[in-house]
């Protein structure tokens, strides 16, 4: 281009210089002709000497004037196209031009490394070799042709048979019959994409075969993000559930636990640590107990952060703790009673006044059983009930109280069948009858006080509200009658033990008064020698 301009600048210098020859030879020419001829012509060749002078002169002008601009808009169009060839060559992008049968006119080096070919090698080949799906490319192309304009994501392979994930933008006929392709390589980010699906792939599949619930919540708004499949174990209820209703799950939650498990996972964005046990309904109105940890976690791409953590059903062991508590109770209870036994036993047995084990009986029926009025019945008779001790007193102090025991249908039964009644509410017993010694009574308890096999009588025991005696409180005053019964005969023994060695006594006075009286008479009868 430039010696094109430089050849036309000496075309117009010799085209000067030659209208300026044949001006000077017309000058010469007129002068010559002077002599011969008028003035007038002379003065018309110079007219036309100097128009041709000039003319010259002004095409020289304005020729050198277009010369300059023509090499001033060569050497801008040089400089685009130096520009326009550095940009193609250094583009970080693939750029590739083909022609209307997909051929590759061009490529930059982008496009080559990204191939993984020479240049020589893409010149002339279809872009087709290099997409994963030919008759993808077809119907791509051919769509392409129609619309002037194509973007999206495709795969192609390299020379190497590598898969190359590209993001393209095509532009047709930028000049007629040529379009231009742009590829970027998103691979790694392809890549990555695929490894983050992977391992989220392994993370769900990790998580739904574990036994502890997973659960992710937002730590702002305590919304519930994803639970995993544990949570239909645990709960009864579907994850569907979670994701119509992100508060949802504080209705698991039972009732009486819910303020303060919300509260303790509120503080936790502060104190860092979530660990709670606590128990949730499940769908059939079951209770589970469950054992939650969590920690918060600080996101970028999330301000307000998450609360992660784990959910296990720990029920089994609750119930083996509850049990274990039930049974260290009882146990304790057992010991307890079994002291009280026998500190009732050795009070009830080591005592032989009647007196006193009476009201021993009494004190320790009380330890036991939470009675409102007690009393101890001895069967003088079968038709016969005395009231030998009640609490609190009634009767006043050598006060005897007889009650026939055929009007009382429970207290005949427990005297003539030998076994204990509990009456948890007298006013719905048809046998019930009342008595002045037990008449507020509204649950009633009677047992035989048996030894030796034989009924000494009855220990009334009366509450007045109805209910108020369980089976375990009928079970320690059956085990209370028995030592008590013992002491009971013990005492009647000794009494009659006492009596016998009164009236021994007495039989041995009056012996010896006789013998001393028999003595003295024989003495008395006896002659003195």
């Amino acid at each position: 281009m430039r010696e094109e301009t430089q050849t036309n600048h000496r075309r117009v210098v010799l085209g000067s210089l030659s209208f300026l020859l044949v001006a000077v030879a017309l000058f010469v020419c007129s002068v010559l002709l002077d002599a011969k001829t008028n003035r007038l012509s002379s003065v018309l060749v110079l007219f036309i000497l100097l128009s041709i002078i000039a003319a010259a002169t002004f095409r020289l002008v304005y020729c050198r004037i277009a010369v300059r601009r023509r090499i001033a808009a060569d050497a801008n169009a040089y400089s685009r196209e130096r520009e326009l060839t550095s940009i193609f060559e250094h583009a970080l992008d693939g750029i590739v031009i083909l022609d209307d049968a997909s051929v590759c006119i061009d490529a930059n080096p982008a496009a080559c490394r990204l191939l993984n070919v020479v240049g020589a090698e893409l010149m002339g080949r279809s872009f087709g070799d290099f997409h994963a799906d030919r008759k993808e490319f077809a119907h791509h192309w051919k769509s392409f042709l129609s619309a002037g304009y194509q973007r999206g994501e495709t795969r192609l392979l390299s020379r190497d048979r590598q898969s190359v994930f590209v993001e393209y933008t095509a532009t047709a006929n930028y000049v007629p019959g040529r379009h231009v392709l742009i590829l970027c390589d998103n691979t790694r980010q392809k890549r990555a994409e695929t490894s983050f699906q992977n391992i989220e792939k392994l993370f769900r599949q990790m998580a739904d075969h574990i036994q502890e619930v997973f659960w992710l919540m937002d730590a702002q708004s305590k919304k519930l993000i994803y639970v995993n499949r544990a949570f239909e174990t645990v709960t009864g209820r579907l994850r569907s559930s979670i994701e119509d209703d992100l508060l949802s799950y504080q209705e698991i939650v039972h009732a009486d636990d819910r303020i303060a498990v919300i509260s303790k996972l509120a503080d936790s964005v502060t104190s860092g640590e979530f660990n709670e046990e606590f128990r949730v309904t499940r769908t059939d109105g079951s209770i589970r107990w469950i054992w939650s940890r969590a920690f918060p976690v600080r996101d970028p791409s999330q301000p307000s952060g998450w609360i992660i953590g784990t959910a296990l059903d720990v029920t089994s062991r609750k119930q083996a703790e509850i049990d274990i508590s039930r049974h260290l109770a009882a146990a304790e209870a057992a010991r307890s009673e079994a002291e009280a036994l026998r500190r009732a036993t050795l009070a009830l047995t080591q005592n032989l006044a009647m007196d006193s084990i009476l009201d021993t009986l009494l004190a320790c029926l009380a330890d036991v059983v939470p009675y409102t009025s007690a009393c101890v019945l001895f069967a003088e008779t079968d038709s016969q009930l005395l009231v030998a001790r009640e609490a609190p007193r009634r009767s006043p102090r050598g006060a005897f109280t007889v009650l026939n025991p055929t009007e009382y249908p429970l207290l005949n039964k427990v005297l003539m069948e030998r076994k204990s009644v509990l009456v948890a509410d007298t006013r719905e017993d048809s046998c019930w009858q009342k008595c002045k010694i037990f008449s507020d009574a509204c649950s009633w308890m009677g047992i035989p006080l048996v030894a030796s096999d034989r009924i000494l009588g009855i220990l009334s025991i009366g509450a007045s509200a109805p209910h108020t005696f369980t089976p375990e409180h009928f079970r320690m005053a059956k085990s209370l009658a028995i030592p008590a019964a013992v002491g009971i005969q013990n005492a009647r023994i000794h009494e009659l033990a006492a009596i016998y060695a009164s009236e021994l006594e007495v039989q041995l006075r009056t012996l010896n008064q006789t013998r001393r009286a028999l003595e003295q008479s024989r003495s008395s009868a006896t002659p003195q020698a």
